[in-house]
């Protein structure tokens, strides 16, 4: 290869590196100011709620989340490669059109269930009837505005919506605290909902969603690509799943108050992750798209660059969260969380594995690995399934439950990332190169 050429190469990798990183900061920008508010507003929404009701509310988002990001059947991720913006607008209308079927029938088996609630449940049976199935919808929904927009590298769009789903979370819950459970439920929807608005009002996406024309297309884009439900809905199942079981199992295992423990640490954790993490994730995602449809040998240089920018913050935030947890932790929330306290440094490794492995988890799809995806998200959720059954087997107490979760956990998502890699060079080897996909 020419020194031009070498030159060139170089230069572009640089570029889309740059992008990733304006695009980065633009969305870290909105997402830390939800975050930001949601977690300022934490303190008092400890004071105000027990750990028995968010241990509730964080089973009811569990089982709403994984249905909900699995209504539009992953057609959403289709809408980062459509060939071209008119399959990408059919996409989007399917994706709604899939989302309210799905929140329809919810609804129903929700009704025909009402009698198998938890007690704790079945005192707000009605208001849990009705806010089950808008969970769902504003979940699905949300996620295939968002896709739509990384699509459309409309940044700015998105950063605004982050801004209002963590601004309105926390208020509305504190807001509606008299509701007790349901009041958690209904500022969850609130949130939910100023999001949705903000991406479907700041351009055309709702005239798109209505338009004729391509609702009469949407058969043919579901035909053509029958491969994301196909594939990648399975995996986002068992994905989803992974991710938000763990509140249900515990709340299962030993108890509405130890899960609410552990749903405020996960909520700690998980913000780094959030804040910084899964915008770099989504300027990631929008330049590697483009990537994928036309030089996918630039991904595996760009896919390291980022990777070990994640995991210099994945230790800053681990140690943050270490000496937080040890010491003000008590006097923030209020001294009967301290138990949350010491999950969360429990969970300290995790969040450096999940830091560096998880915002950049659109890897796999986009080269077409959707197999070893499904592989990884499988047995994700075999393996926590196995660590909450250990630990009721023999009877261990919250702690060391949680220590047992953070170090399967560290290693699962340890995995995921080698994946990532392995998927770069078994395609460099198919187009006959040789060459290490690793960036020195």
């Amino acid at each position: 290869m020419s020194t031009w050429s070498q030159a060139q190469k170089r230069f572009a990798s640089s570029s889309d590196l740059g992008r990733v990183f304006r695009s980065s900061v633009l969305l870290s920008a909105g997402t830390a100011v939800g975050h930001l508010a949601a977690v300022v507003s934490l303190p008092i929404a400890t004071r105000l709620y027990s750990p028995e009701e968010l241990g509730l509310f964080g089973s009811v988002v569990a089982v709403t989340s994984i249905i909900g990001i699995a209504s539009s059947l992953r057609y959403d991720t289709a809408l980062l490669v459509a060939e071209n913006d008119s399959e990408a607008k059919s996409l989007l209308k399917l994706c709604f059109q899939l989302t309210v079927a799905v929140s329809i029938v919810t609804g129903i088996v929700l009704f025909l269930l009402r009698n198998k609630f938890g007690t704790s449940i079945e005192n707000d049976a009605v208001s849990f009837l009705v806010l089950g199935p808008l969970l769902v919808f504003g979940t699905g929904s949300v996620q295939a505005c968002i896709n739509y927009s990384l699509r459309l590298h409309q940044m700015r769009r998105i950063a605004s919506a982050r801004a209002s789903q963590g601004l309105t979370l926390v208020p509305a819950q504190i807001a509606l605290f008299p509701l007790g459970l349901p009041g958690l439920i209904v500022g969850r929807l609130v949130s939910d909902f100023a999001t949705l608005l903000s991406l479907l009002f700041s351009s055309n996406t709702l005239s798109t969603i209505f338009r004729r024309h391509h609702s009469e297309k949407g058969k043919a884009v579901a035909a053509r690509y029958f491969r994301f439900p196909l594939y990648a809905l399975p995996g986002c199942i068992a994905n989803t799943a992974g991710q938000m079981l763990p509140a249900v199992l515990i709340a299962t295992t030993h108890g509405a108050e130890v899960a609410g423990y552990f749903v405020l640490s996960q909520k700690l954790i998980s913000f780094p992750v959030s804040a910084a993490g899964m915008s770099i994730s989504q300027g990631f995602t929008s330049v590697a798209s483009k990537a994928a449809r036309e030089n996918r040998e630039s991904l595996g240089p760009l896919h390291m660059k980022c990777s070990r920018l994640l995991l210099v913050l994945g230790i800053f935030s681990a140690l943050t969260v270490y000496l937080f947890s040890r010491t003000a932790f008590s006097q923030v929330f209020g001294s009967n969380w301290s138990t949350a306290g010491a999950y969360c440094f429990y969970l300290t490794p995790t969040l450096i594995a999940q830091f560096v492995a998880v915002p950049l988890s659109h890897t796999l799809p986009l080269m077409e690995r959707q197999g070893l995806q499904l592989m990884w998200d499988l047995a994700r959720l075999t393996t926590i399934c196995l660590v909450f059954a250990w630990a009721s087997t023999f009877r261990w107490n919250g702690d060391l439950t949680v220590q047992l979760f953070s170090i399967a956990s560290s290693f699962l998502y340890l995995l995921l990332w080698l994946l990532q890699r392995y998927s770069f060079k078994a395609h460099l080897v198919g187009r006959g190169v040789g060459s290490p996909v690793c960036s020195h």
